[in-house]
């Protein structure tokens, strides 16, 4: 069911890719009105200096700490447009989350009028959504000190060496399994928002929980393999830009291009995502009489 599940959510995907491009001139937008200040500290700390051509190669620690320590007094405006940027850049998503889920959820081309007008619906709702949130996410990210507490019930204060070495690879793992169901609660709350236009924020967060407890592992399958699929593009982005680190002007522009097109595929796994869960939902609704049926 997860391999069709995905499958129809890239079918989606590509249905309505003219999302994929809101996405990225989005995403590429921000990421030049952040760059350009850092740009011009870096040219007048190192532009003139051997430095410089090292800096291009590979990211040089002792250059990087040179900077951070001679740059203190003009960095200070930069780091205030870096908090600026990230918090416009999030609220940006869940505006656009809004607008792609009302047209997965709908499918009803053309999908541009939709998608901006239910962006707009539903941008207030979100908000409210995130903040109740905070609750569930709280509680969540907390699932690693479960694990330091059993620790320590069992094993003492002073553990072998092995169980906390272990213990650390569990915590990780804990780490990040929370955050995944943290967005995943967010996500399903979302789409039950959009599937029944509920206005309760705190309402569509247990039904998501609901949702969740009675689907957890199709609902953790999907979110996982996706996320595996991310790191697979992670770790292959990486080792191809891992191998162009040269000052030449042709290896910069091939470099910038492969990050790019390392960005549209994110986008594009991001909407995979979100069709892929509302197909999930949507397949779940006709199975399940406590959820809201397809197309309400």
């Amino acid at each position: 069911m997860i391999l069709s599940t995905i499958s129809t959510g890239v079918n989606q995907m590509w249905r309505y890719k003219r999302l994929v491009f809101i996405y990225y001139l989005i995403n590429f937008l921000f990421g030049l009105v952040l760059m350009l200040p850092f740009r011009s500290l870096m040219r007048n700390f190192g532009g003139r200096s051997l430095m410089a051509d090292e800096l291009a190669r590979r990211l040089d620690m002792d250059f990087l700490f040179e900077f951070i320590k001679n740059s203190q007094d003009s960095l200070a405006p930069a780091l205030v447009l870096l908090a600026i940027v990230i918090i416009s850049y999030s609220a940006v998503r869940l505006f656009l989350s809004g607008g792609a889920l009302a047209v997965f959820v709908k499918q009803s081309p053309p999908a541009a009028p939709l998608f901006w007008s239910e962006a707009s619906r539903y941008f207030g709702r979100f908000i409210r959504l995130l903040l109740w949130s905070l609750l569930v996410g709280g509680l969540l990210l907390c699932l690693p000190l479960f694990w330091s507490a059993i620790e320590r019930l069992l094993f003492g204060g002073d553990p072998y060496q092995y169980i906390t070495y272990y213990g650390n690879w569990l915590q990780f793992g804990l780490r990040h399994l929370g955050l995944i169901l943290y967005l995943m609660t967010i996500d399903y709350a979302r789409i039950y928002v959009v599937q029944t236009d509920e206005r309760r924020m705190r309402v569509a967060l247990w039904k998501a929980l609901q949702f969740l407890a009675r689907n957890f592992w199709r609902a953790l399958g999907l979110a996982l393999g996706l996320y595996l699929v991310g790191l697979v593009m992670l770790g292959t982005y990486s080792l191809v830009a891992s191998q162009m680190q040269s000052p030449i002007s042709a290896v910069i522009l091939a470099l910038f291009i492969w990050q790019q097109l390392y960005m549209i595929w994110r986008m594009m796994l991001q909407l995979v995502l979100f069709a892929s869960e509302v197909q999930l939902y949507q397949d779940l609704s006709l199975t399940d009489r406590s959820l809201p049926a397809t197309g309400q």
